[in-house]
């Protein structure tokens, strides 16, 4: 199940620029390519596959990977907007019996 998520920078904020900057560069293939070699998350940036740096026998097991993401679904994040509180409070009397 893939899920998606953001990364912002606060109106105003007084150094939006090296923000910017950083932001590009965390999402970038080079970088996102190390991201397999040392946790079980995928890359966000697809581009990161066509590196060379994550081994072929690892790209298999990525969610992310081209082929892995053809049989994913996507989270959808209404249902948890209008229902994590409840669904919390279930889980955790759930795990508590």
């Amino acid at each position: 199940m893939l899920t998606a998520d953001c990364m912002v920078i606060p109106k105003g904020s007084k150094n939006k620029d090296i923000a910017m900057k950083a932001l590009a560069k965390f999402v970038s293939p080079d970088l996102q390519a190390n991201l397999p070699l040392y946790v079980d998350n995928g890359p966000a940036n697809e581009k990161a596959f066509e590196t060379g740096k994550i081994p072929p026998e690892r790209i298999k097991d990525i969610n992310s990977s081209p082929e892995n993401v053809k049989k994913q679904v996507l989270q959808d994040p209404a249902f948890w907007r209008d229902t994590l509180v409840e669904a919390t409070e279930k889980f955790n009397n759930l795990i508590q019996q």
